[in-house]
């Protein structure tokens, strides 16, 4: 699911011989009456400023499961994300907000990523 068939596709590309096996799947979980309740009041007191999304199912799935109000506010602040492929799927999709690239999923990218980006923030609205 998601980077799978881009992983399959590229390795077959050099060579590869694969067998695909699944193993898991990611599914949507239930959305949670309080965690929503929680989010309403922090992104009603602008206490979040960046929403963290490391594959786009996980992106896909949070906005599916917030009620329009929330979506919307959600869509108003940062998305870090690790790929230009999770930008430009959710651009396709027309969700359109402010992009923070990591150069990886990993940890450390992440973490560089959103220094850079909360340096500039404090700079601009004086955080």
């Amino acid at each position: 699911e998601g980077g799978r068939e881009r992983l399959l596709q590229v390795l077959r590309e050099r060579g590869a011989t694969v067998i695909e096996i699944a193993v898991y799947r990611r599914l949507q979980p239930a959305a949670d009456a309080q965690a929503l309740r929680q989010l309403q009041d922090l992104l009603g007191a602008d206490a979040l400023q960046v929403i963290s999304a490391t594959s786009l199912e996980l992106a896909l799935n949070l906005l599916d499961m917030l009620p329009q109000s929330l979506r919307e506010a959600a869509l108003r602040l940062a998305w870090l994300v690790p790929s230009e492929r999770i930008v430009a799927a959710m651009q396709e999709r027309g969700l359109n907000c402010q992009f923070v690239r990591a150069a990886s999923a990993e940890d450390h990218d992440l973490v560089d990523a959103l220094a850079v980006w909360w340096r500039g923030a404090k700079a601009e609205h004086g955080y």
